[in-house]
């Protein structure tokens, strides 16, 4: 093997690992920030891992893309979701499809995953992304074409 082309690959792994982990830290950051506002506005004493908040921010470029991006992202049952997207893209149709997502990787895995748990089930995640973001593209989507792509994700798993 050469070994030029490895380290290249190995670097640009390594810099695709930072970004995410930029995206990460930025959506702790989000959430943090949000859950102690709604505790606070509330008296109610409330369960980190039972609660469901959602947001978006910018990632200005370099920051860690090369291009501006946006990050739709959604925190339910202590597990955290997110779409990276384009600056043109639709972000009304990021956030349900996002929604939708999550119901359906809910659905289709178990209701009580934790994080640990959910990296033993990439496979189907990945299955269920490819049917729903086709090569990363967001898809206009109604009741009926969600119902039709759920009956492709249960003939994907259970081919599996």
């Amino acid at each position: 093997p050469d070994v030029t082309s490895t380290t290249v690959s190995l670097d640009a792994r390594e810099s695709r690992k930072d970004s995410t982990g930029e995206v990460v830290r930025r959506i702790q950051l989000e959430f943090a920030f949000q859950f102690s506002a709604n505790f606070l506005a509330c008296s109610v004493k409330t369960d980190e891992s039972n609660v469901s908040v959602s947001g978006t921010f910018i990632l200005h470029p370099s920051d860690p893309f090369p291009n501006q991006q946006v990050v739709v992202w959604r925190v339910t049952n202590g597990i955290a979701y997110s779409l990276i997207c384009d600056i043109s893209e639709n972000l009304s149709l990021a956030e349900y499809v996002l929604e939708v997502l999550i119901r359906v990787i809910l659905d289709n895995i178990s209701q009580e995953m934790t994080a640990p748990k959910i990296l033993l089930e990439a496979e189907k995640i990945t299955g269920i992304l490819h049917v729903f973001l086709p090569s990363g593209t967001l898809m206009f989507m109604n009741h009926k074409i969600v119902r039709h792509l759920e009956k492709d994700v249960e003939a994907i798993l259970s081919a599996k």
